[in-house]
């Protein structure tokens, strides 16, 4: 999935979408998965720049996070450190 960023687009292998924030997991193959809070602004889907928003958004970013939690602890191995891209 491509994300718009400050920096061009950038490649992520899983995103979880709600109906205004989402995460995105990303990483090399055998490194430590990273995720992005990302924001949804008329069709697309940006890293969020600003670091928050309106707390009427709060349960949103929550299901997201939690999701991609669960996600993580079903599909991939969890080290010392945190998960490991596949």
């Amino acid at each position: 999935m491509i994300i718009h960023s400050e920096y061009g687009e950038l490649d992520y292998f899983k995103a979880f979408l709600g109906n205004c924030y989402g995460v995105a997991l990303s990483g090399r193959t055998g490194d430590w998965v990273k995720f992005s809070i990302i924001v949804e602004d008329d069709e697309h889907w940006h890293v969020s720049r600003n670091g928050g928003g309106s707390t009427y958004w709060f349960p949103d970013l929550e299901n997201q996070i939690r999701d991609a939690r669960q996600w993580m602890d079903l599909n991939l191995v969890k080290g010392e450190w945190g998960y490991i891209v596949p």
